[in-house]
């Protein structure tokens, strides 16, 4: 399946979660925040958010500094 990563076009499994998906990616998902099509999922719903064909996903880490 496809999805709309931070603007740039990726190739997934099928019926992968939010949670599994960051962790494909070799990203901590208490690390980051995530949107999916415009829509803020919070970090407990990761593991129940299930992604989709054409999904539009913002993965956005915090940075330090000043």
């Amino acid at each position: 399946m496809k999805l709309l990563v931070n603007g740039q076009e990726e190739s997934v499994e099928s019926s992968m979660t939010v949670q599994a998906f960051l962790v494909n990616r070799g990203q901590d998902p208490k690390a980051v925040a995530v949107a999916v099509n415009e829509e803020f999922i919070p970090r407990t719903r990761f593991d129940q958010t299930l992604l989709q064909h054409g999904d539009s996903l913002e993965v956005v880490a915090p940075m330090q500094g000043g």
